[in-house]
């Protein structure tokens, strides 16, 4: 079975006033990427919220359930992976629940970074993009996306910054498939994307993908 899951303590429930939603990969779960939470150390009063993924029957997992923001059905997933797969609408739908959430507790919208992981980075791009009120910016790491996004932005976020991060030899997501959709989130927010193109044949960020995404969180949400 395909996992790709890493482990840290559970977020902190505090009420704050910034915040980050990270999304993880495929058989991951919601107590992982502790990485991200060290922005708490460096902006007072910032949440960092784990949303946990449905469990659900995933054909490169041969119809086996496991925790997926949506079906996948190529492995490596590359260009040949179809469009609109079953359950990334209902999964953008609970990250903009997730968004109101943090915005009824009194967070301002402006100040919310939705990022994620492989599967999370796809959800982050398609969720932060089509919310109909202005985000702080979205963070992608091993990641994908379709010609599609595009007639799902809402105007609001269409120059949305974006910080996009790939490995030129990613063993997981294809590296054609990432450069492709790299230029697809070009062509939506223009030169309000950075693109990170790291030297790895692994599906993991390196230290320096890190480094570049934590950069951008705290510049967005400071």
């Amino acid at each position: 079975k395909l996992k790709l899951a890493r482990t840290s303590p559970a977020p902190s429930s505090s009420p704050m006033a910034a915040a980050v939603i990270w999304l993880h990969g495929l058989g991951d779960s919601s107590d992982s990427w502790e990485d991200i939470d060290t922005v708490k150390l460096k902006v007072a009063n910032t949440r960092v919220v784990h949303p946990q993924a449905p469990v659900a029957p995933v054909t490169v997992n041969n119809g086996e359930e496991d925790t997926s923001w949506f079906d996948l059905r190529t492995w490596p997933v590359g260009l040949k992976e179809p469009e609109n797969p079953a359950g990334l609408e209902d999964s953008v739908k609970k990250i903009h629940a997730e968004i109101e959430a943090l915005e009824h507790a009194g967070v301002p919208t402006e100040k919310i970074v939705v990022g994620g992981f492989s599967q999370g980075g796809v959800v982050s791009l398609h969720a932060a993009l089509s919310y109909p009120k202005r985000l702080g910016g979205i963070v992608s790491i091993s990641s994908w996306t379709w010609n599609s996004l595009s007639a799902t932005v809402d105007p609001i976020n269409k120059d949305l910054p974006i910080c996009f991060c790939y490995g030129k030899s990613d063993d997981v997501v294809l590296p054609e498939l990432a450069a492709n959709s790299a230029e697809i989130v070009r062509s939506i927010v223009g030169g309000n994307v950075t693109i990170v193109e790291a030297t790895r044949s692994g599906h993991f960020p390196c230290p320096a993908e890190m480094q570049a995404a934590m950069t951008f969180i705290l510049e967005r949400i400071s």
